[in-house]
């Protein structure tokens, strides 16, 4: 395949194969730019947003996850993750969990919220 710009072989790839979903290309393109973006701020020491909470059935997911793929096939993996959660009887260990990550975020989102205003002002004072 002879080289050309980017444009164009985006377009030859789109009329050689209906397969090739533009959609996917794009979403592709914004995760890379999201990930520079990222990487630009922390190296310029910019302030970021804190991670936000996750809910008690996403920490039980990713703890358990290695041993729901080994009992079932990858295609209902969410499926069988939903059924084991509704199956189980004590989440009171998740829900904690749950409870103390909601306060890690909003902890960290008053120091954000607090450090918007003053971080230029921090850097000046130094």
């Amino acid at each position: 395949m002879q080289l050309l710009p980017f444009s164009q072989n985006v377009y030859l790839l789109l009329n050689q194969s209906t397969a090739y979903s533009f959609c996917s290309f794009k979403m592709a393109r914004s995760v890379k730019a999201i990930a520079a973006k990222k990487a630009k701020a922390a190296l310029s020491g910019k302030v970021t947003k804190p991670k936000p909470p996750q809910n008690a059935y996403n920490l039980w997911y990713r703890e358990n996850r290695d041993t729901i793929i080994k009992e079932k096939r990858l295609k209902n993996l969410g499926k069988a993750a939903r059924a084991a959660w509704k199956k189980l009887e004590d989440k009171s260990k998740w829900e904690e969990m749950a409870k103390e990550d909601k306060e890690r975020y909003q902890r960290e989102m008053n120091e954000h919220s607090g450090n918007n205003g003053q971080s230029a002002s921090a850097g000046e004072d130094q």
